[in-house]
């Protein structure tokens, strides 16, 4: 359930990561962005999907934007009352974004290439 607190952080998140995405891949449609907090870590990873394929993005070459949702993403589970967590926020070429929360299986969502990944969050395909 999102808050009243917590709502234009989401938005925030929404707009920034719509933004990275235009800037990389003006063909994409759709986006993912995983955000994980556990035990003083936090982890963030990103993909879009584009009419070649999905690419994921590189985490050091947009470092600032990936420091920036570190920092927003502990903000908004701390929001929510979680010190763990994850989301998963999904995003569309129309602007249209959805935001999942998970605080027991902290492995949900994984977005990866290795072991046959495609890029696509895990329980999404």
């Amino acid at each position: 359930m999102i808050t009243e607190e917590a709502s234009p952080l989401v938005v925030d998140l929404a707009k920034s990561f719509i933004s990275l995405i235009r800037g990389i891949a003006p063909d994409w449609s759709t986006g993912y962005l995983r955000f994980c907090s556990q035990a003083f870590v936090a982890e963030s990873k990103a993909s879009y999907v584009h009419q070649s394929g999905v690419e994921i993005i590189d985490v050091l070459k947009y470092k600032d934007f990936f420091q920036a949702i570190s920092v927003k993403g502990q903000e908004l589970l701390a929001t929510l009352g979680k010190p763990e967590g994850l989301f998963l926020l999904i995003v569309d070429s129309n602007f249209d974004y959805e935001i999942k929360f998970e605080y027991s299986n902290l492995d949900k969502w994984r977005i990866t290439k290795m072991r046959g990944g495609t890029g696509i969050p895990t329980e999404l395909e």
